[in-house]
């Protein structure tokens, strides 16, 4: 028998998929590439995967969007405006046109619209589908609407996943769904993040990891500041950070700390030093016109270091570091920088250092003109 043919009512009297044997069409609903975002990138996984396991025969995808945002690819059958409150039924009427037998809603806090994401309940209840929900992140302190909409949200679904046992515990302990409702799926990972296995076949220690788009609240401090405490427990333990700063982080955040920089030697009038490069790694440079560029660098970075401030003329920005870890930076680079005007401006550079200046990075090694 069939996805297609008579099974058994599911919730609300619509049907269930008929056996596990059974061929199905999924529906889900999701952002999708080309849109940068995790949820996406795990959703087109996801539908691969589905695919490969011969128990499904198409996987189309409801991809949630933002105005503007650019075409999608085939398998994307309908698209829903993130703020667009009506689309979100109208999507479920196109997911069921095209045959669904199940659906899968990925949550992610953020990208549905509504006070606290409620707009995607109007597409849920509209399914007459059996809904699988697969919850992305799991708070342990929600605020009130958002433990609202996802306890109506859960209310809705056949099945609900999360990718650890902690989640599982979280979601039935807060009372948003009963335990047999529950399933624990791992969120799995990048196979090159996994050390080779050794000639015995063992994989050796233990490998955490943080991967795919890098944006604050992913835990990744406290990963990092737990570690001292688990490589003692476990000798070997490696943690990975591995991925790009999410794009739309680094729109806002991301160029922070260079044009904070930029700005900082426009107020001093300073303007023969600045900060070139990407947000993530910016390198400040001197002008030649305004003295020898190795001894303002190594007057800088003199300064830097009597402030607790490791500078080798460049500084990187990660999401490790906070908003009072970079207000710490600029405030050291500030008096290094005031520092450095009053030794250009009195013609005395060389004299204030403390020693003797940087060398450059590359030097000639032969007198070969090739």
């Amino acid at each position: 028998m069939t996805a297609s043919t008579a099974a058994p009512p599911a919730r609300n009297g619509t049907r269930r998929p008929a056996s596990a044997a059974a061929t199905l069409r999924v529906g889900v609903v999701s952002t999708y590439p080309p849109r940068a975002c995790g949820i996406g990138t795990f959703s087109r996984d996801l539908r691969e995967a589905l695919l490969g396991t011969g128990r499904v025969s198409a996987v189309d995808v409801a991809a949630i969007v933002r105005e503007g945002d650019a075409g999608q690819a085939e398998e994307v059958v309908t698209r829903i405006h993130q703020d667009r409150r009506g689309e979100y039924p109208a999507a479920a009427r196109a997911l069921e046109r095209h045959g669904a037998d199940v659906v899968m809603i990925e949550h992610e806090y953020g990208i549905f619209g509504g006070p606290d994401g409620a707009h995607v309940l109007a597409l849920a209840s509209e399914l007459r589908r059996p809904i699988v929900l697969t919850l992305h992140t799991v708070l342990s302190a929600p605020q009130a609407g958002q433990a609202q909409t996802l306890r109506s949200l859960c209310d809705l679904a056949t099945l609900v996943c999360v990718f650890t046992e902690t989640a599982r515990r979280m979601v039935v302990d807060a009372g948003l769904v009963s335990p047999e409702r529950v399933r624990v799926v791992p969120h799995g990972g990048p196979p090159k993040l996994l050390p080779r296995a050794g000639s015995g076949g063992s994989c050796g220690p233990p490998v955490l990891a943080t991967f795919g788009l890098i944006s604050p609240g992913k835990g990744i401090e406290g990963a990092i500041a737990a570690m001292p405490a688990i490589v003692a427990r476990h000798p070997g333990t490696r943690y990975i950070v591995a991925g790009q700063t999410h794009p739309e982080i680094a729109k806002v955040d991301g160029e922070e700390y260079r044009l904070s920089l930029q700005r900082l030697a426009r107020d001093l009038g300073v303007s023969y030093t600045r900060a070139i490069g990407a947000g993530c790694r910016s390198l400040v440079t001197f002008d030649a016109q305004a003295g020898d560029p190795l001894e303002m660098k190594s007057l800088v970075q003199q300064e830097l270091f009597a402030r607790g401030m490791l500078w080798s003329g460049f500084h990187n920005m990660s999401f490790s570091h906070s908003d009072d870890d970079v207000a710490r930076a600029l405030a050291a680079y500030r008096e290094a920088l005031i520092v450095l005007k009053q030794a250009v401006d009195s013609g005395s550079v060389r004299d204030a250092l403390r020693g003797t200046p940087v060398e450059p990075v590359f030097r000639r090694t032969s007198s070969s003109t090739r």
